[in-house]
Protein backbone atom coordinates (compact mmCIF):
# COMPACT_ATOMS: atom_id res chain seq x y z
CA UNK A 1 0.00 0.00 0.00
CA UNK A 2 1.13 3.52 -0.81
CA UNK A 3 0.65 6.18 1.86
CA UNK A 4 0.27 9.90 1.16
CA UNK A 5 3.18 10.44 3.57
CA UNK A 6 6.36 8.59 2.65
CA UNK A 7 7.40 8.27 6.32
CA UNK A 8 4.39 5.95 6.82
CA UNK A 9 5.47 3.55 4.05
CA UNK A 10 7.87 1.57 6.24
CA UNK A 11 6.16 2.11 9.61
CA UNK A 12 2.50 1.38 8.82
CA UNK A 13 2.33 -1.84 6.88
CA UNK A 14 -0.17 -4.48 5.79
CA UNK A 15 1.32 -7.63 7.34
CA UNK A 16 -1.21 -9.87 5.59
CA UNK A 17 -0.65 -8.25 2.17
CA UNK A 18 -4.37 -7.72 1.56
CA UNK A 19 -3.82 -4.24 0.10
CA UNK A 20 -1.88 -4.16 -3.20
CA UNK A 21 1.56 -2.57 -2.90
CA UNK A 22 0.71 0.28 -5.30
CA UNK A 23 -2.78 1.06 -3.92
CA UNK A 24 -3.00 4.56 -2.38
CA UNK A 25 -4.23 4.68 1.23
CA UNK A 26 -4.72 7.53 3.69
CA UNK A 27 -4.44 7.37 7.48
CA UNK A 28 -6.41 9.70 9.77
CA UNK A 29 -5.15 10.00 13.36
CA UNK A 30 -7.15 10.77 16.48
CA UNK A 31 -5.08 13.90 17.18
CA UNK A 32 -5.96 15.30 13.73
CA UNK A 33 -8.54 18.06 14.33
CA UNK A 34 -10.07 17.35 10.90
CA UNK A 35 -10.36 13.55 11.20
CA UNK A 36 -13.70 13.04 13.03
CA UNK A 37 -15.62 15.31 10.65
CA UNK A 38 -14.10 13.63 7.59
CA UNK A 39 -14.89 10.19 8.95
CA UNK A 40 -18.52 11.16 9.67
CA UNK A 41 -18.86 12.62 6.16
CA UNK A 42 -17.45 9.40 4.71
CA UNK A 43 -19.92 7.27 6.74
CA UNK A 44 -22.87 9.46 5.70
CA UNK A 45 -21.87 9.29 2.03
CA UNK A 46 -21.53 5.51 2.31
CA UNK A 47 -25.11 5.26 3.60
CA UNK A 48 -26.40 7.58 0.85
CA UNK A 49 -24.85 5.23 -1.72
CA UNK A 50 -26.57 2.18 -0.17
CA UNK A 51 -23.29 0.96 1.31
CA UNK A 52 -22.99 -1.49 4.21
CA UNK A 53 -24.80 0.12 7.20
CA UNK A 54 -22.61 -1.77 9.69
CA UNK A 55 -19.49 -0.36 8.05
CA UNK A 56 -20.95 3.18 8.24
CA UNK A 57 -21.86 2.62 11.89
CA UNK A 58 -18.33 1.42 12.62
CA UNK A 59 -16.91 4.57 11.03
CA UNK A 60 -19.30 6.78 13.04
CA UNK A 61 -18.28 5.03 16.27
CA UNK A 62 -14.61 5.56 15.40
CA UNK A 63 -15.32 9.26 14.81
CA UNK A 64 -16.98 9.44 18.25
CA UNK A 65 -13.96 7.74 19.84
CA UNK A 66 -11.71 10.30 18.11
CA UNK A 67 -13.80 13.18 19.49
CA UNK A 68 -13.62 11.71 23.00
CA UNK A 69 -9.86 11.21 22.67
CA UNK A 70 -9.45 14.78 21.42
CA UNK A 71 -11.27 16.16 24.48
CA UNK A 72 -8.86 14.29 26.74
CA UNK A 73 -5.62 14.81 24.79
CA UNK A 74 -6.16 17.83 22.54
CA UNK A 75 -5.86 18.20 18.79
CA UNK A 76 -3.49 19.63 16.25
CA UNK A 77 -3.58 20.63 12.64
CA UNK A 78 -2.03 17.88 10.54
CA UNK A 79 1.55 18.39 9.42
CA UNK A 80 4.14 16.47 7.47
CA UNK A 81 6.83 14.58 9.30
CA UNK A 82 10.34 15.72 8.46
CA UNK A 83 13.02 13.28 9.50
CA UNK A 84 15.87 14.64 11.59
CA UNK A 85 18.50 14.20 8.86
CA UNK A 86 16.40 16.15 6.38
CA UNK A 87 15.79 18.90 8.96
CA UNK A 88 19.51 19.13 9.77
CA UNK A 89 20.40 19.15 6.07
CA UNK A 90 17.93 21.97 5.47
CA UNK A 91 19.46 23.97 8.34
CA UNK A 92 22.96 23.52 6.87
CA UNK A 93 21.74 24.55 3.41
CA UNK A 94 19.92 27.62 4.67
CA UNK A 95 22.92 28.70 6.81
CA UNK A 96 25.27 28.39 3.84
CA UNK A 97 22.82 30.20 1.58
CA UNK A 98 22.64 33.01 4.16
CA UNK A 99 26.47 33.21 4.18
CA UNK A 100 26.45 33.63 0.41
CA UNK A 101 23.69 36.25 0.54
CA UNK A 102 25.46 38.20 3.27
CA UNK A 103 28.82 38.14 1.52
CA UNK A 104 28.94 37.56 -2.23
CA UNK A 105 32.68 37.01 -1.84
CA UNK A 106 31.94 33.97 0.35
CA UNK A 107 34.22 31.18 -0.77
CA UNK A 108 33.33 27.48 -0.70
CA UNK A 109 36.53 25.87 0.48
CA UNK A 110 36.91 22.10 0.19
CA UNK A 111 35.29 21.43 3.60
CA UNK A 112 32.37 23.79 2.96
CA UNK A 113 31.83 22.32 -0.51
CA UNK A 114 31.71 18.79 0.88
CA UNK A 115 29.35 19.79 3.70
CA UNK A 116 27.12 21.64 1.21
CA UNK A 117 27.06 18.68 -1.19
CA UNK A 118 26.21 16.22 1.62
CA UNK A 119 23.41 18.48 2.84
CA UNK A 120 21.98 18.72 -0.69
CA UNK A 121 22.00 14.94 -1.12
CA UNK A 122 20.36 14.41 2.30
CA UNK A 123 17.78 17.13 1.85
CA UNK A 124 16.67 16.07 -1.63
CA UNK A 125 17.13 12.30 -1.01
CA UNK A 126 19.01 11.93 -4.28
CA UNK A 127 22.56 11.95 -5.59
CA UNK A 128 21.49 14.39 -8.30
CA UNK A 129 19.73 17.22 -6.44
CA UNK A 130 17.89 19.93 -8.42
CA UNK A 131 20.75 22.40 -7.92
CA UNK A 132 22.73 24.12 -10.60
CA UNK A 133 26.21 25.54 -10.00
CA UNK A 134 27.19 27.79 -12.87
CA UNK A 135 30.80 28.72 -13.56
CA UNK A 136 32.11 31.43 -15.86
CA UNK A 137 32.47 28.82 -18.63
CA UNK A 138 28.69 28.34 -18.59
CA UNK A 139 28.16 32.00 -19.45
CA UNK A 140 28.02 33.47 -22.91
CA UNK A 141 31.43 34.82 -23.80
CA UNK A 142 30.38 38.48 -23.53
CA UNK A 143 29.25 37.92 -19.91
CA UNK A 144 32.28 36.05 -18.57
CA UNK A 145 33.91 39.15 -17.11
CA UNK A 146 30.73 40.70 -15.70
CA UNK A 147 30.64 41.27 -11.93
CA UNK A 148 28.96 38.28 -10.31
CA UNK A 149 26.01 40.23 -8.90
CA UNK A 150 25.07 41.50 -12.38
CA UNK A 151 24.69 38.08 -13.98
CA UNK A 152 21.17 37.05 -14.93
CA UNK A 153 19.50 34.11 -16.65
CA UNK A 154 20.14 35.82 -20.01
CA UNK A 155 23.90 35.51 -19.50
CA UNK A 156 23.78 31.73 -19.23
CA UNK A 157 24.76 29.93 -22.40
CA UNK A 158 23.37 26.41 -22.13
CA UNK A 159 20.01 26.54 -20.41
CA UNK A 160 16.60 27.04 -21.87
CA UNK A 161 13.90 28.58 -19.67
CA UNK A 162 12.03 25.28 -19.16
CA UNK A 163 15.11 23.61 -17.73
CA UNK A 164 15.93 26.68 -15.69
CA UNK A 165 12.61 26.53 -13.83
CA UNK A 166 13.24 22.95 -12.66
CA UNK A 167 16.11 23.88 -10.35
CA UNK A 168 15.52 24.63 -6.66
CA UNK A 169 18.81 26.46 -6.24
CA UNK A 170 20.91 28.17 -8.90
CA UNK A 171 24.31 29.50 -7.89
CA UNK A 172 27.00 31.22 -9.89
CA UNK A 173 30.60 30.68 -8.91
CA UNK A 174 33.12 33.20 -10.20
CA UNK A 175 36.66 34.06 -9.11
CA UNK A 176 35.18 36.92 -7.06
CA UNK A 177 32.81 34.67 -5.08
CA UNK A 178 29.50 32.84 -5.16
CA UNK A 179 26.17 34.44 -5.98
CA UNK A 180 22.67 32.95 -5.65
CA UNK A 181 20.70 33.57 -8.81
CA UNK A 182 17.61 31.72 -7.58
CA UNK A 183 16.64 29.99 -4.32
CA UNK A 184 13.44 27.95 -3.91
CA UNK A 185 14.61 26.09 -0.80
CA UNK A 186 12.39 27.29 2.03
Amino acid sequence: MKHARSDYDKRIVDLENKIPEDEPVFLLRGQDSLAPKLLMMWATDLLLRDGDPSMAESAMQQAQRMLKWQKEHGTKTPDMYVDINKRQAKEVLLRMIECVKADPKYYFDRTASRKFSEALVNYFDTNKPPVLMITRFDLIEASRNKPIAEITEKDIDFINKVEFGNYKLIMIQQPDGVYILENKIQ
